[in-house]
């Protein structure tokens, strides 16, 4: 669109001349302004510059840039304007309304009550101290001491939040985080275990759980 508009200022200044590009913003609009020092256009035929195939040119071009312009700016729900006077140069103004972000839809969040998490840990003080650390939150927890439970648990009830501590007696807990992503593709897994060089570790054998969680009681 300012490439044809352009492109007719530049044809306006045949012996050469100003031609000036400016932009603001107003009323949730963009004001594009294309101003020449050129010929100017006769009063007579103002009205007819954005008809189809009109022209001035003496090489016999077809006059389509000013109504292709037009096209384009009220395509994109815009307006495109020209004011001029003979030997006095052209002023062409487009408006373009701004666009808008997308309003987003505020994410609701979860009650704690909402939240189903399953507790998987074998040391029975700990699990007890989570479980109810977890329940004092209002959060729904069920807790089990072996991997076997924690699958068996997965397939009868839906969780949000699988939490795994630092052990079980009857498999690795990379085995068993690597079974609960096979079975329940994008339930999410947090892995409690020990200390800051364990952490590493963990991060480092995998599989990635999506969360790691140094042990608090070390």
């Amino acid at each position: 669109m300012l490439s044809q508009v352009m492109s007719n200022a530049v044809e306006a200044m045949p012996h050469g001349g100003d031609l000036y590009l400016s932009i603001e913003e107003n009323a949730g609009h963009a004001h594009i302004y294309v101003q020449d020092s050129g010929v100017g256009i006769a009063p007579e035929i103002l009205d007819k510059v954005f008809d189809p195939f009109f022209t001035t040119k003496e090489d016999g071009r077809p006059g389509l840039g000013l109504c292709v312009a037009q096209a384009i700016a009220r395509r994109h729900k815009g307006t495109l304007e020209l004011s001029s006077k003979k030997n006095a140069g052209t002023v062409v103004t487009i408006r373009l309304p701004l666009a808008t972000a997308s309003p987003k839809k505020p994410r609701k969040r979860r009650k704690a009550n909402e939240v189903f998490i399953l507790l998987v840990e074998e040391d029975e003080m700990i699990r007890d101290l989570l479980h109810k650390m977890l329940d004092h939150k209002g959060y729904r927890v069920s807790s089990v001491s072996t991997g076997t439970e924690a699958l068996q648990h997965l397939e009868r009830k839906p969780f949000d939040v699988v939490i795994v501590g630092s052990g079980t007696p009857d498999m690795k807990v990379q085995n068993l985080i690597r079974e609960i992503k096979k079975r329940k593709t994008g339930l999410r897994v947090a892995w409690i275990t020990g200390g800051e060089g364990a952490e590493r570790k963990a991060r480092e054998r995998g599989p990635a759980a999506d969360l790691i969680i140094p042990d608090p009681l070390i």
